[in-house]
């Protein structure tokens, strides 16, 4: 019976089989439902229902669970759901700020024009006193990603900075991660910057430029663009 569940209009029908079929005996032809119905769950915009499915231990600790992934966000983005698909994420982190997905959620953000909603959230998370201190380094690791994608350039070259004075996070933040994400917000905002001009990125953030702004603008301008707003 799993196998009828095949899209976003089988929904009831999914829920209809649950109500009589415990978790613990799924086959995995469950398996492919679970992952069926929390995608349609996305697209007919009940993220906070589809939240709480994908945060469910009983669904992340199967196979299915993987679904929750980067290449997913796109495949839905790319099929007119990156509205959905932003706001599925933003109930993800809120239900546990410590779950992977800040890079898609600011990347999302910033390609949904929600760059600096994105921002907002951040900070809020931040300013909550119950964040946990894993929550709070993962949310800390990625501030600065908004606050370039906000075109906030003096205060994300200011975090970037703190950040590489504090050393790396459990092993995941260093000079050359940072510089690499810098360069997609870059890309966000419709920059590429060549590998000469990542090279003086590096040296002029870190430590070489007294001005943090005039390093990324810069290289704004060789790259061939007027400069980021003021």
């Amino acid at each position: 019976m799993w196998n009828l569940v095949e899209g976003v209009e089988d929904l009831s029908l999914y829920e209809a089989l649950a109500k009589n079929s415990p978790r613990e005996s799924a086959v995995w032809e469950r398996h492919t439902a679970d992952s069926v119905y929390l995608l349609g769950l996305i697209a007919a915009n009940r993220v906070d229902e589809a939240a709480k499915f994908a945060c469910d231990p009983a669904f992340r600790s199967q196979a299915s669970g993987q679904i929750i992934s980067g290449s997913t966000f796109k495949h839905l983005q790319r099929q007119g759901l990156g509205r959905q698909v932003l706001a599925f994420v933003q109930q993800l982190l809120i239900r546990d700020p410590s779950l992977p997905f800040w890079d898609d959620f600011i990347a999302l953000s910033a390609q949904e024009s929600h760059a600096e909603t994105a921002l907002v959230f951040l900070r809020e998370t931040l300013s909550k006193p119950a964040l946990s201190a894993p929550a709070r380094r993962e949310v800390q690791a990625h501030l600065y990603a908004a606050l370039l994608g906000a075109n906030e350039i003096d205060e994300g070259v200011r975090v970037i900075r703190e950040l590489i004075e504090a050393g790396p996070l459990a092993g995941k933040l260093d000079a050359e991660a940072i510089a690499d994400q810098a360069k997609k917000q870059f890309a966000q905002l419709g920059v590429s910057l060549s590998p000469e001009q990542m090279d003086s990125f590096r040296q002029r953030s870190f430590g070489y430029e007294s001005d943090g702004r005039a390093a990324l603008s810069r290289a704004w301008h060789q790259a061939g663009s007027a400069g980021p707003p003021a």
